[in-house]
């Protein structure tokens, strides 16, 4: 395994997994120009599969304040991103978006650092966004899923919070 930034690289060394990859249209090696297997853009409930899955490994959800209210400390504007280093991918991900209805943005980032990679977000910003990505799609992710619910009981969700005291807010009446 290696580290780079905030990512880890994992080399498998099995033709078998290879092979498994290959037939189900997983490309081996960078990832710079991804494309979605047909078998997932051809079915309604694989697409959302997979944005589920996407989701649930490389996006966040965080808020932000709202300085134009009364009490600007509060963060209640909620944001779920998914950021990548293939554009074409991002590109793919906003017309599956598209196509199910839910408003997002795509934003484009080129680190300061030369030996990093210009990367690509797809943003939905706002709580009606986030809501249609919560009903169509959801996540299996326990971290993103109580940010969400404490969200939605709560008008806000404070920053730093932990998992366990995520549950504890939706615990309480």
């Amino acid at each position: 395994m290696i580290k780079k930034g905030n990512c880890f690289g994992i080399s498998v060394e099995s033709k078998k997994i290879n092979n498994l990859h290959h037939t189900l249209g997983i490309p081996v090696g960078k990832k710079n120009n991804l494309k979605i297997p047909l078998w997932i853009k051809n079915s309604e409930e694989y697409k959302k599969s997979f944005l589920r899955g996407l989701f649930d490994t490389d996006g966040c959800i965080y808020f932000l304040k709202n300085t134009s209210e009364k009490n600007p400390r509060i963060h209640k504007r909620i944001c779920l991103t998914i950021t990548l280093c293939s554009k074409n991918m991002i590109n793919k991900i906003s017309e599956i978006l598209k196509g199910l209805n839910i408003g997002h943005d795509i934003k484009e980032y080129q680190p300061k650092n030369k030996n990093w990679q210009k990367s690509y977000t797809i943003r939905l910003s706002g709580g009606k966004r986030v809501i249609q990505w919560f009903n169509c799609i959801s996540s299996n992710n326990p971290k993103h899923k109580t940010k969400f619910e404490v969200w939605k009981k709560q008008g806000f969700c404070s920053p730093k919070t932990t998992l366990k005291q995520r549950e504890r807010i939706l615990k309480r009446n």
